[in-house]
Order: structure tokens, then C-alpha cells, then sequence
């Protein structure tokens, strides 16, 4: 049993040494950039970020307008009034995003999700007959 235990005690501390030691390295030593933690602190900002969830969900009320088979087919018409909603929520996003320097407000962004959220309400209601 101690044999056990004396062999288990040094391979844990032979494999845990050197990934101990790559790990106490700097940036530079292994090879990479240091981070300039005033930039990246700013890369991702909420505002930026808006216009993207936006645009994900339109894309995803667009994917869900799509019939995946007959028993959720939606009529070419009530498709079109759709798709003309999702075109007026692309358009006022846009109109946004060019009056306010390339991006939406968090007060535009809460206004036009709920218009897709109202969106994918009505797809929901074609598609189940509702």
C-alpha cells in the first residue's frame, strides 16, 4: 500500500511541476502580446452589442417564418405582411444606428425588440393556427 501511494504522490508532483511552471511564465516569455488592459476593457460595449442582438433576432424570426413542414406552413400572403414587418424593424434600425454615430440606443433597441417579439408572436400564431 505504501508503494501505492509513494508511486501516485510523485507522478502527481511530476506532472504538476512543469505545468506549474508554464504557467508562472510571463506574456513575453511564452511568445505572446501583452494586453493592453485600458483597450480591452473597452472592446465590447453594450451599445455596440444592440444593433447585433437585433439584427440575430430578425434573423431568427426570418428562419422561423420558413415552413419546416406542411403542419407549419404559413400562407404567402400572411408571409409577405411578415416579412414587410421585419423589413420596417430593419429599416428603423438602421435609421438609428445612422442618426446616433452607428449605433442603437439601449431606449431604440428595447422599443424595436419588442416589435420582434411581437413578430415572432404572430409567426407563432400562423404557424399553430391561432
Amino acid at each position: 500500500m505504501r508503494n501505492l501511494t509513494l508511486k501516485t504522490t510523485l507522478s502527481a508532483l511530476l506532472v504538476s511541476v512543469p505545468l506549474a511552471g508554464a504557467f508562472a511564465e510571463d506574456d513575453a516569455t511564452r511568445g505572446l502580446p501583452n494586453v493592453d488592459a485600458m483597450y480591452t476593457s473597452s472592446i465590447s460595449s453594450a451599445q455596440s452589442s444592440y444593433a447585433r442582438q437585433l439584427d440575430a433576432a430578425l434573423v431568427a424570426a426570418q428562419t422561423n417564418l420558413q415552413a419546416g413542414d406542411r403542419s407549419t406552413a404559413v400562407d404567402a400572403g400572411s408571409a409577405s405582411q411578415v416579412r414587410a414587418q421585419i423589413d420596417a424593424v430593419r429599416q428603423a434600425a438602421a435609421q438609428e444606428k445612422a442618426t446616433n454615430g452607428g449605433d442603437l440606443s439601449a431606449a431604440s433597441y428595447q422599443a424595436l425588440s419588442g416589435q420582434v417579439r411581437g413578430i415572432q408572436q404572430t409567426i407563432h400564431g400562423l404557424q399553430n393556427g391561432s
